[in-house]
């Protein structure tokens, strides 16, 4: 189907070889504003824009579904590269500032001058002269080739509508696959992340029980702080991860480093005797003059630091 869309600007008159007289009968070559009004309105911004568009989405079939479709794809194919191409290498002219950008070669034309350098060859009459005779053919060039792309895109989406239903059953079959695949990565994320649980709270409670603490905590999951921080749930496991370890790190220590805390203290009465007490009665003996023997500081001195798990025997 060929494209009648009249052309703007009266180009759609022009007879083959003809050319554009610039500004019409009383054309004055030194007033180069009457040479842009004659092909101003060649070729609005908004049409050059959607002129390069394609209805049809290359990638709804497989590149193979037919022999027809990879025809019709690789026709589209063509002539919107051939319409980006034309369009790229005419640039300067095909946009609606082209008078403004021949103007610029003239400034830097008298520039060259200035400087006493060889300036660039110019065109007879003017570079904005030279831009607005080419402007017409350059633009009618620009037509033809998005009217060949749209014919090529209307055959291209005809016979995409054509194809689309012999398609739906393989994409049904994928969806029934990856919808599989999803429901086993998620039963398989849920129990990694139940194991993670169940690890981080047996660290918690091994962490208790080497602190003196007899209360069974048992599998108590993530903190707040870990899974929710901010207030709000996060569901990235690398984040989720991370603040376990923080956490862990934070109020245990590390795990194979440093020397911890005693669950029981060694300590000697003023009278002499020696005795295993907890941290609790410990601190307690603190106060009535008894000394540890167990290498640790004082109970009333380590016993704010207990929760970090970590401490130093005294020389």
């Amino acid at each position: 189907m060929t494209d009648n869309t009249p052309l703007p600007g009266g180009l759609d008159q022009l007879q083959p070889g003809a050319t554009v007289k610039r500004g019409g009968p009383t054309h004055n070559p030194g007033r180069a504003p009457n040479v842009g009004a004659r092909t101003s309105g060649l070729l609005p911004g908004d049409t050059r824009q959607d002129g390069l568009d394609i209805r049809t989405p290359l990638g709804a079939l497989p590149d193979d579904f037919s022999p027809e479709w990879v025809a019709a794809r690789e026709a589209l194919e063509t002539a919107s590269d051939a319409l980006e191409a034309y369009d790229d290498d005419h640039a300067a002219i095909l946009t609606e500032d082209w008078q403004r950008h021949a103007e610029a070669q003239e400034r830097a034309y008298m520039a060259a001058i200035q400087r006493g350098e060889t300036p660039p060859e110019r065109p007879q009459g003017g570079y904005v002269a030279d831009a607005a005779d080419k402007r017409p053919a350059v633009v009618a060039g620009w037509y033809k080739l998005r009217n060949e792309k749209n014919a090529a895109d209307r055959a291209a989406w005809n016979l995409l509508t054509e194809l689309a239903p012999q398609a739906v059953p393989a994409v049904q079959a994928e969806i029934e696959a990856a919808g599989e695949a999803y429901v086993a990565a998620q039963a398989a994320m849920e129990k990694a992340r139940a194991a993670f649980d169940a690890a981080f709270s047996k660290r918690v409670d091994l962490e208790a029980y080497a602190s003196g603490t007899d209360l069974m905590t048992g599998n108590m999951g993530l903190p707040t702080s870990v899974v929710a921080p901010a207030g709000e749930p996060i569901y990235v496991a690398r984040v989720i991860v991370d603040n376990a370890l923080c956490y862990l790190h934070a109020n245990y220590g590390d795990a194979d480093t440093g020397q911890r805390f005693p669950a029981k203290r060694k300590m000697r009465g003023k009278n002499g005797a020696e005795f295993d007490v907890d941290p609790a009665v410990a601190m307690m003996m603190d106060s009535m003059g008894a000394v540890p023997i167990d290498g640790f500081p004082r109970e009333s001195e380590i016993h704010g630091l207990r929760r970090g798990g970590r401490a130093n025997k005294s020389a």
